[in-house]
């Protein structure tokens, strides 16, 4: 049995599904990128997407225990 998934697209700020930051408002930078349930999601700079991955973190690791 072979399990199918489907390939990440690359993380680059053409993939981002936001042009702004959503904690601050400022414009994405290339090197606050990261994925997010399959997607490219960009932040101002590396302490906001840190601070986003710890909060979806938190909130999926919740859910699961529903």
């Amino acid at each position: 049995m072979t399990s199918k998934t489907a390939a990440l697209p690359e993380l680059t700020r053409d993939n981002c599904v936001n042009e702004t930051c959503p904690w601050s408002g400022k414009a994405v930078s290339s090197d606050s990128l990261t994925y997010y349930r399959g997607h490219v999601v960009g932040f101002c700079n590396p302490g906001c997407k840190d601070k986003f991955e710890a909060a979806t973190e938190a909130f999926d690791a919740r859910l699961e225990g529903i």
